[in-house]
This record gives C-alpha cells, structure tokens and sequence, in this order.
C-alpha cells in the first residue's frame, strides 16, 4: 500500500491543522508588536523627511542615528521571530511525524499489509491510502 503525499497529510490532518492554529495564536501577539514598530519607523522616518530641512543638522543627524537604530532592532526582531516560528513548526511537525509512524506501523499490521511506501513513480488509486491517513490521524 501507499499513501504517496506526506507534505498532504501534513497539512490536511486535523492534528496539522490544529498545530498550525496553535502556533498562529501563539505568534500573533508578536506579529502584531512588529507590525506595530514598523508604522512608528514610517511615522518617524515621514516626520523626518517632513521636518528636516527646518530643524538644525545636529537634531537632523541625531534622528537618523535614531531612525537607523530602530530599523536594525527591527530588523532583528524579525528574524528572531522568523527563527522562533520556524523552530515551533519543526517542533510541531516532528510531534506529527511521530503519530503519523506509530499510526502507519498500527494500519499496516491491522489490514495486513506488507509494506507501505510514502512516494512512487506513479500511484493507482486502488493502492493509495493516503485519504484514509489523513482520516485516521484525526481520530487517533
């Protein structure tokens, strides 16, 4: 038997789902802090550009540095929290994997089968079980 589309499973099963929901939650707040940044930095830097040829060079320069400073902070901010939700969904993935091997090992011994395959050349719809996977994740 086969079931031929992991990368289907992995985002039709209810426990995918649920993981993918989880984590949108738990990022949610933070996407919203950064989003909420980088309007102050357009605000900052559109004040700038408003103001700067009528206020003296010194508070002109001592903006930008300020202007510059926060983009960096920004900067890595975002790719913490790119680095964190990344690291979440593997976490979360590996957690589904597990379920998905022990579920496998469980049908195969349940209907007999002999051998199941996760990808081939070509897959006749008599073979693949890739539907049932997904339903039977869901419910274990």
């Amino acid at each position: 038997m086969l079931f031929k589309y992991t990368d289907r499973i992995l985002r039709e099963a209810a426990p995918a789902k649920d993981a993918a929901k989880r984590i949108e939650d738990e990022f949610k707040d933070r996407e919203a802090s950064i989003q909420r940044l980088e309007r102050e930095l357009r605000d900052q830097r559109a004040n700038l550009d408003r103001d700067g040829t009528t206020i003296p060079e010194s508070d002109r320069s001592a903006r930008e540095r300020d202007i510059e400073t926060r983009a960096r902070d920004l900067d890595r901010l975002r790719r913490q929290v790119a680095e964190d939700l990344k690291s979440r969904q593997f976490d979360e993935m590996n957690r589904i994997k597990e379920r998905l091997d022990t579920l496998l090992t469980k049908l195969a011994r349940e209907q007999g089968y002999d051998l199941i395959l996760q990808d081939g050349v070509f897959v006749g719809k008599s073979v693949d079980i890739t539907d049932v996977v997904i339903k039977a994740l869901g419910t274990q």
